[in-house]
């Protein structure tokens, strides 16, 4: 469990029972809660855009991406929740969308309209009777051009492909379990695994969103950071509290976007709608640029970073085979709006 909600419940405590007799116990209890508070509190605040790190804009112009949990639709599911929530998406006026927790389609098409014409999605959802319910959802100006899931334990993944016009973009969409008795690590080894085979098979990821249920101080994390030249969260860059969730006291950072170092975080912002129990975040992010020989700049470590050994290079992540809209596959569709909103 998480140092900073023990902290703040050994604090608590011992300021409830100040003026009991045991009084060097409570110091020690209290002492300890503080530390832990601020242990772990310090590493929830952002640090803000590293302006100096930040390149101008390839061209093309900077990509503005969104990821939420959008719980299923909203609370209460009703029509008037998911407008709120849609607008809240339109108000940040994302070049990608990237959802988690997804309301039924027939919103997401109302959401797919709102958005623009030319606007299109992939999706992944769990299968009718299955205990584990996900429902990943990617959508974009730019064509979706493939969609697929990644085996993972613990969890599911989907692989999408954007082609945004002089650089596409690769995303793997995470979604972890939510048991509290699960453990998160063989599910964050995997997601490393399968960046490190992306990297190693010359197609890598750029960004890996989602909802881990995993904090980011997580053991697993380690190896995302070190995989593939390396990845960051896009919340370090943020000003004020990661958090994001559960709303509206969002003590725990679980929902993620990881960004590789090939890329740059230009700014990240977060935000809340009471009609969600988690938090969003709007990326801008900075492409690389092409080398001027045309050739595909490999993504380097950060430096002082130690790559790890490249596992996945030899035996690859576990991918069930995708399917495009033509398909009657239960739980994965690529779509295209007919017109404008």
């Amino acid at each position: 469990m998480p140092l900073l909600p023990l902290g703040i419940a050994a604090t608590a405590f011992a300021l409830a029972h100040r003026g009991g007799s045991a009084r060097w116990p409570r110091y020690v209890l209290a002492a300890l809660g503080l530390a832990a508070i601020v242990g772990s509190g310090s590493t929830m605040i952002g640090r803000g855009p590293t302006s100096s790190s930040t390149p101008p804009a390839a061209p093309g112009g900077e990509v503005r991406l969104l990821h939420w949990n959008v719980l299923w639709g909203g609370r209460p599911r009703t029509d008037a929740s998911w407008r709120s929530i849609e607008d809240a998406i339109l108000r940040d006026a994302p070049d990608v969308v990237v959802l988690s927790e997804a309301p039924p389609d027939a919103r997401l098409e109302s959401l797919q309209g709102r958005l623009g014409a030319g606007w299109s999605r992939t999706q992944v959802g769990h299968d009718p009777g299955d205990p584990y319910w996900f429902k990943l959802v990617a959508l974009s100006r730019w064509p979706v051009a493939s969609g697929r899931t990644v085996l993972i334990r613990n969890g599911t993944a989907m692989d999408v492909r954007v082609e945004r016009p002089g650089r596409p973009i690769r995303l793997l969409v995470v979604d972890g379990r939510s048991k509290i008795t699960q453990l998160r690590t063989p599910m964050l080894l995997d997601v490393a695994d399968a960046c490190r085979a992306a990297f190693a098979a010359g197609d890598p990821y750029d960004v890996v969103a989602g909802d881990f249920n995993a904090v980011s101080r997580s053991i697993g994390f380690d190896a995302l950071r070190s995989a593939a030249g390396g990845y960051e969260p896009a919340s370090a860059s943020s000003t004020g509290w990661r958090g994001t969730w559960p709303m509206p006291s969002p003590v725990y950072d679980i929902d993620h976007v990881w960004v590789n170092a090939a890329w740059r975080v230009a700014a990240c912002s977060l935000f809340a709608n009471l009609a969600c129990d988690h938090r969003g975040q709007l990326v801008r992010l900075t492409p690389p640029r092409p080398p001027a020989d045309g050739s595909v700049d490999a993504p380097q470590p950060p430096a002082g970073l130690v790559a790890e050994p490249d596992r996945a290079a030899v035996r690859g992540p576990k991918m069930a085979r995708g399917t495009h809209a033509s398909s009657r596959r239960p739980g994965f569709t690529t779509r295209r709006a007919a017109s404008g909103p």
